[in-house]
């Protein structure tokens, strides 16, 4: 059976340049992440905790193959994703907690249901998985609220449920909890548990507050 995800050995170094003088400049290398191994054999939700810069998000846009790596290997879903990402792409579903993805101006429910169409969904397969989907995360009543009149935590769940409408195997999510309080963030990451134990989906979580590590004591790196 071939892994859901292995990284082995994996490195990356970015390159900035500072101007000395009028005419030179100084190159500068930064390691992000260093000689970096891990696998995934079977579909789990794991969640991967460090600080602020300690290079979560470089980890995650590696993974997703949003960047290559400097040094070391990644295979998803048995794919290199750096190379051969468009063979993928439509099973993975990406939530970040800094960029907000919601259009303010629509409803939840119109943003998705649109926004569904780039995977090749139908009509009625769109609105049937919508509203599971909604009850699964508790949002149904807030369906056709306008986008800027959603609570941070409404916010977060829908754009959860607009990156797995289309039932991807595996579910990326960037600090997705960041501003929420403990108990928030408890509900949201107990509701992704439900739902990975529903659809059998392995769910990749980073997030820099230490507690939220008690939610995953035995699948953590």
């Amino acid at each position: 059976m071939i892994p859901i995800l292995t990284a082995t050995n994996i490195s990356k170094e970015f390159i900035s340049t500072e101007p000395l003088g009028l005419f030179k400049r100084s190159t500068k290398k930064t390691a992000a992440l260093n000689n970096i191994s891990f696998s995934i054999e079977k579909p789990t939700v794991l969640a991967v905790i460090g600080a602020n810069g300690a290079g979560k998000t470089t980890l995650l846009k590696l993974l997703l193959g949003l960047v290559e790596p400097t040094k070391g290997e990644i295979k998803l879903l048995g794919y290199d994703p750096y190379r051969e990402r468009k063979k993928i792409i439509n099973q993975l579903g990406f939530v970040s907690g800094q960029k907000r993805m919601l259009n303010p101006d629509l409803t939840a429910y119109d943003y998705i249901s649109v926004s569904s169409l780039f995977y090749e969904l139908e009509p009625q397969e769109i609105e049937t998985r919508l509203h599971h989907l909604s009850e699964l995360f508790e949002v149904t009543h807030r369906l056709h609220s306008l986008v800027r009149n959603l609570s941070l935590g409404e916010t977060i769940k829908f754009e959860i449920i607009a990156s797995i409408i289309h039932k991807p195997r595996v579910l990326f999510l960037d600090e997705p909890t960041i501003g929420l309080d403990f108990s928030s963030q408890s509900t949201i990451v107990s509701l992704l548990k439900q739902y990975h134990e529903e659809e059998n989906v392995t769910i990749l979580l980073t997030s820099h507050y230490a507690k939220i590590f008690k939610l995953f004591p035995k699948n953590s790196l």
